[in-house]
């Protein structure tokens, strides 16, 4: 898009100036507030009409056509001459819901991303946008090159050609785009080329551009660069990642296209001059059957089945295309990219793969990442890659520059969310394959639909004063933005950047996170900038009633730098009256809340958890010149607040300085109320920043309600009034530390032992495994050693071990000939993994992939040992700090998993004694419900009070190992016309695209070769003395054409890149796709989950009805509001916590989800245990069950 004028960059700059209204919410025309119209696209269509700026097409007029001479931002925010500023919504909701439908268009493929003008090349998001139209413009080449052949259109049985030509067409008289009437007027050849439209431009895609840009779109967006060595660096992506994600681009295109297909009054021919068809034919053929040829395809099959297989079948060959033309290399993934990409790192659900290798990696070649700019090892390592590589990877479901549309209760449901309806959701995951199998796992009630469109109502807006205080702004007329400027700004932002002082806290240490962090600034940039500064959150929910919004970023639910860049639009006043300290008494709350943990000799005093609110607040003002200055002089303080280094997981820095920056301004703007300080006005003094309360954990609440259990309820505070108890310190102060000391002592001094020892067992130690626990997760060694206590641990090179007992006697199990060659393998350069292999017979009987890793780690007499990785439990306590305890692990590695492994037994044997086995009761007593289930739809199913139902139902997927059914992305499925002759057909008994027919054709060629003489085993692997391999065959091309310049061996090169590549599919039948065991564990947690749903939902709705306007902040089991409102909201969510629990202990639930399987707890035993009984009594007696739950109406720190 070429650029706009100066005069408009000027407008467009002062744009913010003129627009933003501190504290004060966007206002919503009438009958969307008052919900009687819900459609913003079909409202914007026709105010766009009536102002002139539509035609009846809803395509721009006259002037309007052009976007660098009339941009949008122009005129549909009040700033042209034709358009008054009197005839626009009073927000430019014009504009923002025009750009949004740009957006949803771009993300669906309709459109181009370049719709908005620019001035040279300053954006980012420009150079990337560029780069992506000039990829597709080369992949646009290559693909009509491909398919467009005189052969492939008159091969009858090739169909493919021909449809997509047709469908081309079809689309063009449609939708007509430029290509058509530049290059393509055969589209137009019956009807005559009619006039260029005055407003067609270059934004429109054709079918096949669609489908490139897709290609890309899912290529560069599903990559990851590995960053190990600047030698070592690899941008890949997994080939059925790569499938998978664009045959679901591609099947959306056909379908659309098919269904236009269906309206057209066919011409007699179609096609440029030479390759013409019977159009009718074809269009007979595309409506009866689908597109695409019928090989492989059932009888039985919808068109749109059909559709649907041979989308798989073209994005199969669209690979094989990059990896012909050199875009792309072929390997195998390495074990470790497997976890990570796949897995999450987490090694424990990695399942043996018998002899099965690990999935196809598609290498980017440095011909594409030439192509692309900006790819090699330095740019990634300093954050200058190529910025494509931040947007494509960055793209997800977003935040919205306009309100979402709302969900309708029905009958029928209509899910909201985003403008376009296919675009919709009211449940997330994998909902929607849960429902084409016609076996949804939720039911909406009426109060889920309210409460999510409660949600997102709220008007969120970028918290300018932290955005101030961390970065630097610079503008586009050279100059920076200083924090007391914002109602100057008279330019442009054109980028944001970390101050130099808080480079390091900001800098994430892998590329991945470090582009998501610079796309969240430019987010924050955009929102300023086109939209005055508000956005709004499109909310859904999973089949257990938990809501969350589409977009992570930007939201509640994100990590800690997007919860401190955001707060509410709307600014509530602190006070109803001049003395009312109600608001500011929260924010001092919130400041202590987020001080937690934080020492200073400037303080009079840690921040220490289990205050009341009342000393919460009272600490934040005996420290308040303190932490005033803090706040307003940030680069100061770094160590003490824990600004000077990145902390991968969980962190609060940012918050924390968000925090005090919002104390530091309502400070101020207190004290300028009136210059006496007696007659100074909390009323006059407004704040937008959420204060938020936890539940002290969630999970362990609703639990102790259940069970009636009044020691945990006391523990977890939904009874009592005195000071915040906290199950994480009780559990780690009842953790059995002696096994620590007694390996401490080992490798640290006296002090340095009760140090370790104190920094072991702790609350931050023991919160991770506490909490996942009453979730059903066993898995303490992952939260004490893995990645953020989530994934995978950091591993060691290989060390000499002691065999377990275990270990020793499959040790000696090995047959003598496996260690043999075992030891040759290891001693010989030449020989590879397979000479092993060979030697490691599995179950089945035949050499085993995973028996051969198994014996090599006994015989290699080596292990990886595993370490405590970022953001671990351990490595947050003991390595973090950088002091002769952390020396001393460091050196003493080999001590870690010692450390994990005594430590995770103690917190292990707490947890159940600080808990009262509390979930294992649970627990035990859905398992006995289970086991009496055959999985079978709709599973285990339980309603909640407001009539959202949940079904425990889950299904498996399966893999080409089971059925090559719907897979079409194996050899055998190449497309005919795109390989050659001889690899085509079957020849001689041999079938067709396989590497039989390979090795018949390097035999045919080059049997008796001059420059293999003296090549004993190539030689013999011709004459078939020696069964010959790919890796034959590429050794002989590589001695008969070194420089690739014959066209025989070239043709044999391209067909070796082709590969089988397996996707999730998933059987026909219901009992084969059950999932029997993630029904099993999968439900005590979803039960807990679905409670603590319904808890939020009822408090968010409750809440919306008494506060108007509303603004909430939601994070499962934190509750946030205005800080005036926290009063209110304390008082709701304590109360609806009574009620809930108030009529139903474990056992009523549990009648109700066994009443299908005739299930009588008070008769059937649970289990067996030691050839006895075991009844629901034995592990929940009455004297369990002391808990009166009225007293919940009184509890003080439910959420804290």
């Amino acid at each position: 898009v070429p650029g706009h004028s100066e005069a408009h960059e000027r407008l467009m700059g002062t744009y913010f100036l003129r627009n933003y209204r501190q504290g004060e919410r966007l206002e919503i025309p009438d009958q969307f507030a008052k919900g009687k119209n819900r459609e913003w696209n079909k409202w914007k269509e026709r105010r766009l009409q009536d102002l002139e700026f539509y035609d009846e097409d809803n395509m721009r007029l006259g002037k309007y056509r052009e976007t660098d001479k009339a941009p949008p931002r122009i005129h549909l925010r009040g700033d042209g001459d034709s358009i008054s500023e009197s005839s626009l919504d009073a927000g430019h909701l014009e504009f923002k819901v025009w750009l949004q439908n740009k957006i949803e268009e771009v993300a669906s493929g309709k459109g181009s991303p370049k719709f908005l003008s620019e001035q040279g090349r300053e954006s980012e998001r420009n150079r990337a946008m560029e780069k992506w139209e000039g990829l597709t413009d080369a992949l646009y080449e290559s693909f009509l090159n491909r398919y467009f052949t005189k052969s492939n259109i008159e091969d009858i049985h090739f169909r493919e050609s021909r449809h997509l030509m047709l469908l081309r067409k079809i689309v063009a008289r449609k939708k007509p785009d430029w290509r058509a009437y530049l290059y393509d007027d055969w589209v137009f050849a019956d009807a005559g080329v009619p006039p260029l439209p005055p407003h067609l431009g270059t934004d429109i895609p054709n079918l096949l551009e669609r489908i490139c840009r897709e290609t890309i779109r899912v290529l560069i967006g599903s990559s990851r660069s590995s960053e190990s060595a600047p030698q070592l660096l690899s941008i890949c992506v997994p080939a059925m990642t790569f499938i998978e994600k664009l045959q679901h681009k591609v099947s959306t295109i056909l379908h659309e296209s098919c269904e236009l297909a269906r309206l057209y009054s066919p011409d007699e021919k179609c096609g440029p001059k030479d390759m013409e068809f019977d159009e009718k034919k074809t269009l007979e053929e595309i409506n009866e059957r689908g597109f695409g040829s019928l090989d492989g395809v059932s009888v039985d099959k919808t068109w749109q089945e059909v559709t649907n297989h041979n989308s798989v079948a073209v994005a199969y060959d669209i690979m094989n295309m990059l990896l012909e033309e050199g875009f792309l290399q072929r390997r195998y993934m390495t074990d470790e990219e497997y976890l990570d990409y796949f897995l999450d790192g987490d090694e424990s659900l990695e399942k043996p793969r018998s002899n099965k290798r690990l999935p196809h990696q598609l290498v980017f070649t440095k011909h594409l990442k030439e192509m692309i700019g900006d790819s090699e090892y330095e740019h990634f390592d300093d954050g200058r890659e190529h910025p494509i590589y931040r947007w494509l990877r960055g793209e997800q479901d977003r935040w919205m520059y306009c309100p979402p549309v709302p969900h309708r209760y029905g009958p029928p449901i209509s899910e909201g969310g985003l403008l376009t309806p296919g675009n919709r959701r009211l449940f997330g995951g994998s909902h929607d394959t849960y429902e084409e199998f016609g076996t949804p796992r939720g039911h909406p009630s009426k109060r889920i639909v309210e409460s999510l469109n409660a949600l997102q109502g709220t008007q969120w807006e970028i918290n300018l004063g932290f955005l101030s205080a961390l970065f630097d702004i610079e503008l586009n007329d050279g100059t920076s933005l200083s924090a007391d400027q914002w109602r100057d700004k008279e330019a442009r932002i054109k980028v944001i950047r970390a101050k130099k002082e808080f480079a390091d806290v900001f800098t994430p240490t892998d590329s991945e996170s470090r582009a998501s962090r610079t796309l969240v600034l430019e987010w924050a940039r955009r929102i300023i900038e086109h939209n005055a500064n508000v956005f709004w959150h499109s909310w859904i929910c999973d089949f257990r009633g938990r809501m969350f919004p589409r977009c992570p970023k930007l939201s509640p639910v994100g990590d800690d730098l997007d919860r401190a860049m955001i707060r509410f639009k709307h600014w509530k006043p602190l006070g109803d009256a001049p003395d009312d300290t109600t608001g500011i008494f929260w924010i001092h709350v919130h400041v202590h809340n987020m001080m937690e943990g934080i020492e200073s000799d400037l303080l009079d005093g840690p921040a220490s958890k289990g205050r009341t609110f009342v000393e919460r607040s009272d600490w934040v003002e005996r420290n308040l010149e303190t932490l005033l200055r803090m706040a307003s002089e940030p680069a100061n303080h770094l160590a003490e607040l824990h600004l000077d280094r990145y902390v991968p997981g969980k962190s609060h820095a940012f918050q924390r300085l968000a925090a005090l920056t919002e104390l530091n301004r309502t400070h101020l703007e207190w004290e300028g109320t009136h210059k006496d300080p007696e007659k100074r006005d909390w009323s006059k003094v407004s704040s937008g920043q959420p204060i938020y309360l936890d539940a002290s954990c969630n999970g362990y609440q609703h639990v102790a309600a259940l069970l009636r259990d009044r020691d945990l309820a006391y523990k977890v505070n939904i009874i009592g009034k005195d000071s915040p108890r906290d199950l994480y310190g009780i559990v780690a102060d009842n953790a059995d530390a002696s096994y620590a000391r007694d390996l401490f002592s080992e490798i640290l001094n006296g002090p340095e032992v009760d140090d370790a020892v104190y920094r072991t067992f702790n609350r931050n130690t023991a919160k991770m495994p506490t909490m996942t626990r009453v979730y059903g997760s066993k898995d303490i060694p992952k939260c004490l050693q893995g990645r953020n206590q989530r994934g995978r641990p950091k591993f060691s090179d290989p060390v000499p071990y002691q065999l377990s007992d275990k270990e020793q006697r499959e040790y000696d199990a090995i047959p003598d000939a496996a260690k043999v060659a075992h030891k040759e393998w290891r001693s010989d350069d030449d020989l590879n993994f397979k000479h092993f292999m060979k030697h490691a017979i599995g179950k089945s009987g035949k050499p085993s992939e995973y028996t051969a890793k198994k014996w090599k780690k006994l015989l290699d007499e080596l292990r990886a040992l595993a370490l405590w990785n970022d953001g671990s439990g351990l490595q947050m306590a003991l390595l973090k700090q950088a002091d002769s305890i952390s020396d001393a692990f460091t050196e003493h590695e080999e001590m870690q998993p010692q450390l994990t492994k005594l430590v995770a037994a103690s917190l292990e044997t707490s947890i159940k004694q600080s808990t009262g086995s509390a979930f294992d009761i649970l627990e035990k007593t859905l398992k006995k419900i289970c086991r009496s289930s055959d999985g079978l739809h709709p599973g285990i199913r339980w309603g909640l009070p407001d009539g959202f139902v949940v079904m425990n139902y889950y299904i498996r997927h399966h893999q080409a190992d089971k059925t090559k059914r719907g897979m079409p992305c194996h050899t055998g499925s190449a497309f005919t016309p795109m390989v050659p002759l001889w690899y085509g057909k079957n020849v001689a008994g041999k079938a067709g695209k396989s590497s039989a027919r390979i090795f018949a054709r390097v035999k045919e060629l080059y049997s008796g070769h001059v420059s293999l003489k003296g090549e004993k085993e190539l030689n013999d692997a011709l004459t078939g003395k020696l069964r010959m391999s790919r890796r034959h065959v590429e050794a002989i091309l590589r001695k008969v054409d070194p420089n690739s310049e014959s066209d025989e061996a070239n043709e044999i090169r391209k067909v070796l890149l082709h590969a089988n590549v397996s996707l999730l599919r998933f059987a026909v039948a219901e009992k084969e796709r059950i999932h029997t065991a993630k029904l099993k564990r999968g439900m005590a947690p979803n039960f807990v989950h679905s409670l603590d749903a319904y808890h939020m939902r009822t408090a968010v709705g409750e809440l919306s009805d008494a506060i108007q306007p509303f603004s909430f902040w939601a994070v499962h089991d934190a509750f946030g509001v205005h800080a005036c409102d926290v009063p209110a909201m304390r008082e709701v969510v304590t109360r609806t916590f009574q009620e809930m629990h108030s009529d139903r202990d474990l056992l009523d639930w549990l009648e109700v989800m066994a009443e299908p399987f005739g299930i009588d707890f008070e008769e059937d035993p649970l289990s067996t245990q030691g050839g006895l009984p075991e009844m629901l009594g034995d592990i929940w007696p009455g004297s369990r069950t002391k808990l009166d739950i009225s007293e919940v109406a009184d509890a003080e720190y439910l959420i804290s």
